[in-house]
């Protein structure tokens, strides 16, 4: 069998190339290394051209050419078409060399088509999972006559230029990352603070927190929390450090109220949130801060509206009965438990007037309908004691907002002895309807001013009047003739002036007017009543 180890002489070439490759691989430093490993590496193997370049993301099928290495010097960066170089063969490749002949496949009019380059070897640049970063590459216009010294060398380089490329791709990231961390923390609604895990000190603050304070950023950095703090118990320095170690301990955010104290010395009211984070790879404490002192002060002004509320409520004399959205009553005053018989605990639990036909109870929550859609109500109804004592309502309804949420106040008041003094006088009047009506006498009612209020049957038959013709006229012109109107008048007024007048008490004869212009005695009598509107002369 032929012998096909490698001569001493090569053995000895390929380590001497490879021992000055991981030399000068790993002492390669500065702001352009990539420049570095492709001279060093156009050195090594003794090539006219070398070239370490990566994939465009906007421009799929061309690469950045990071470093090309031709003919002594450093070219500038530039872009180039995959398809019209040997490189896309590599793509998705370990490796290629091509000792010579490869110069027909770049494309005439390419750069490295007129330089007459014609042996070629390129290996992928790869990152720690295996994944493509771009390609080194070597190329001479000479032959390249010893494949595995080339490509040892050549992976030599591509483990540090990748490792580069890694390294590159990581700091891009971190930057991108610590660009948007912060424009998040400038551009937080929230003021941030950025606390030392040890001592709980001020290392950054947000824009946000500077106009919240009142302070300028490097000022707010020198202070300590107790500097912005009310400082009353439970709001010192102390207790603020209490927190922050609370927030070291706990796995979730720690949520509390705080009172602050800006610069100007005027108290505000602060909702924090801590909760540790590591920021760079160093421990830190984050306090996200928003001013509550608005809401506080809508709060107080709320619970002191609630506590008016609640005074009148209870205070009332009426009955009141709270309805929700929901159609539910929600509260009722003292009045109300009096009135109904009812406990507050038993109406919020929705006992009562279950026995109720379903149109009594459909009446009201139409009431309610109707004000929670903006009307205010009123209407008297027939309601029950829990007793089963049946009372007449008065019931008023107002649309309120309590708690935040549309409400209906119903007004409760007891007018049952109303009612029935009012059915009582409807009675009285009825009788003494019936009364007038039925009497054989001519009655005649007038008012203070002397106009007709009351005609009665036998009035209507004695002066051939109907009573629609005559009431609100002037008694004196339909029923006592021209020549005693005068006589009339004068003894009216004596009696409004002095309560006394000359028919008063006593039966007279007098001269009367009928509807034809006829005129009869008449047997006269006049007696006073008195009512709500004034003295009506019967």
């Amino acid at each position: 069998m032929e012998d096909v180890r490698p001569s001493p002489h090569r053995l000895n070439e390929l380590l001497a190339k490879t021992t000055r490759a991981a030399d000068a691989a790993s002492t390669v430093e500065g702001p352009d290394v990539f420049g570095g490993l492709a001279e060093h590496l156009a050195d090594i193997l003794g090539v006219s051209a070398t070239m370490i370049a990566t994939g465009v993301a906007e421009r799929p099928g061309f690469m950045h050419a990071r470093a090309t290495w031709l003919d002594g010097r450093l070219l500038k960066t530039f872009e180039y078409d995959l398809a019209q170089t040997p490189c896309h063969s590599v793509i998705g490749r370990q490796s290629r060399f091509v000792a010579s002949g490869v110069h027909d496949e770049f494309a005439p009019g390419t750069m490295f088509h007129a330089k007459g380059l014609d042996s070629y070897a390129a290996r992928s640049l790869l990152d720690s999972a295996g994944r493509q970063l771009g390609l080194i590459v070597a190329m001479d216009r000479a032959p390249m006559s010893d494949a595995a010294v080339t490509e040892a060398v050549l992976r030599i380089f591509a483990v540090r230029a990748s490792a580069e490329l890694e390294r590159e791709r990581s700091q891009a990231a971190l930057a991108a990352s610590e660009a948007s961390y912060r424009a998040i923390f400038d551009a937080s609604e929230d003021a941030i603070f950025v606390h030392d895990w040890a001592s709980g000190a001020i290392l950054d603050v947000s824009p946000k927190a500077s106009e919240l304070y009142g302070y300028p950023r490097e000022a707010l950095r020198r202070l300590r929390v107790g500097d912005i703090s009310a400082n009353v118990p439970p709001y010192t320095e102390q207790d603020a450090v209490a927190r922050i170690e609370e927030a070291k301990q706990s796995a979730g955010p720690v949520r509390f109220e705080w009172r602050a104290r800006h610069r100007n010395g005027h108290l505000m009211w602060n909702e924090v949130t801590l909760k540790r984070a590591e920021i760079a790879g160093e421990p830190r404490v984050l306090a996200f801060v928003r001013d509550t002192t608005e809401r506080k002060r809508a709060e107080e002004a709320i619970r002191a509206s609630e506590e008016q509320y609640r005074a009148i409520f209870n205070a009332s004399v009426d009955a009141m009965v709270l309805w929700d959205s929901d159609l539910r009553r929600v509260d009722i005053n003292p009045a109300y438990e009096r009135l109904f018989g009812l406990t507050r605990e038993q109406v919020l639990a929705g006992v009562g007037f279950e026995h109720l036909p379903i149109e009594y109870t459909e009446y009201r929550r139409k009431l309610v309908q109707r004000t929670l859609a903006g009307e205010r109500c009123q209407a008297e109804l027939e309601s029950v004691r829990r007793d089963g004592q049946r009372l007449h309502v008065e019931v008023r309804t107002i649309p309120i907002q309590h708690g935040g949420r549309p409400h209906v106040l119903a007004i409760v008041r007891d007018i049952t002895e109303r009612k029935e003094h009012e059915e009582d006088l409807r009675r009285s009047e009825g009788r003494l309807r019936a009364t007038v009506e039925a009497a054989l006498e001519a009655v005649i009612g007038m008012d203070s001013d002397g106009n007709i209020v009351e005609f009665n049957a036998a009035a209507e038959s004695c002066f051939g009047h109907r009573r629609d013709d005559v009431v609100g006229k002037p008694l004196a012109d339909l029923i006592i003739p021209q020549r005693h109107r005068s006589k009339h008048v004068a003894g009216m007024e004596r009696y409004l002036r002095t309560g006394e007048g000359p028919f008063l008490g006593r039966r007279v004869e007098v001269e009367a007017l009928r509807a034809d212009g006829s005129e009869f005695p008449a047997e006269l009598a006049i007696g006073v009543a008195r009512s709500r509107e004034g003295p009506i002369f019967i």
